[in-house]
């Protein structure tokens, strides 16, 4: 059984715009991420997964320079990029990565892969972790199937949503140690106030060469309590099931 890690990443972002060539520690998101991403070792590869609009050609570059492969794809179908990619590499499952997500854990990514090839789940994935750290293991034959129940391909991008709260799909749910159960920690980046957050974070821990780990990034949040009130007050979107398919 082979599994590939899918990043799926754009330069379109509403609050956000750019944000994945933002700079942290010298170095753009986008490359702190692959950086991490390429640390796991069950996945045979990583794939920059981004759409065919001139605008995100730039992100096809930033994949040349990190040695990894890439795909441009359907601007608004994120799970077909996927799809595409998993069967160009000849994947049976894939590792859901979003290009706003710099401090995604390579160790929780070979843990969740362990955890869904034991169980046979079509579905894996992580509870209590902070926002923005985990990832997610799909089994490409749920990926596609899923896919053709959706209604509106622009809202793709949720239907991990659908996948775990559907009765159609078998899921894994793995839950997260005591040790970095932070789920009210919220390191991703889709505002300026994640990002304001984020370059503390790598200012603070980054080694060139080096990928810190959770457990030092939790520390280093419990250390600094005022940090997590950078961006305590933004709101998380959230689909509902009907939302996904209609």
């Amino acid at each position: 059984m082979k599994t590939i890690v899918t990043i799926a990443v754009r330069m379109k972002s509403i609050r956000l715009p750019q944000k994945a060539l933002a700079t942290m520690a010298g170095k753009p998101l986008i490359r702190h991420l692959i950086d991490r991403v390429k640390k796991a070792k069950h996945p045979k590869t990583v794939v920059l997964c981004t759409s065919n609009l001139p605008e995100d050609a730039i992100l096809l570059e930033e994949a040349k320079c990190c040695a990894i492969p890439s795909l441009a794809g359907d601007a608004d179908n994120v799970f077909q990029r996927f799809e595409l990619a998993a069967l160009r590499e000849r994947a049976d499952h894939v590792v859901r990565v979003t290009g706003d997500n710099p401090l995604t854990d390579p160790e929780y990514i070979d843990r969740l892969i362990e955890c869904h090839l034991e169980e046979g789940s079509e579905y894996t994935t992580v509870e209590g972790l902070p926002l923005g750290v985990a990832s997610e293991v799909i089994a490409v034959k749920a990926l596609t199937k899923a896919r053709l129940t959706l209604r509106d391909p622009s809202k793709s991008e949720y239907m991990t949503f659908l996948l775990k709260d559907s009765n159609e799909y078998q899921v894994g749910i793995l839950q997260a140690d005591e040790t970095v159960k932070r789920p009210h920690y919220r390191l991703t980046v889709d505002t300026h106030n994640d990002l304001e957050l984020m370059k503390v974070i790598y200012n603070n821990l980054y080694r060139a060469e080096e990928v810190f780990s959770l457990a030092e990034v939790v520390a280093f949040m419990d250390a600094n309590p005022n940090l997590a009130k950078i961006n305590s007050q933004i709101e998380q979107r959230i689909l509902s099931n009907e939302e996904c398919k209609n």
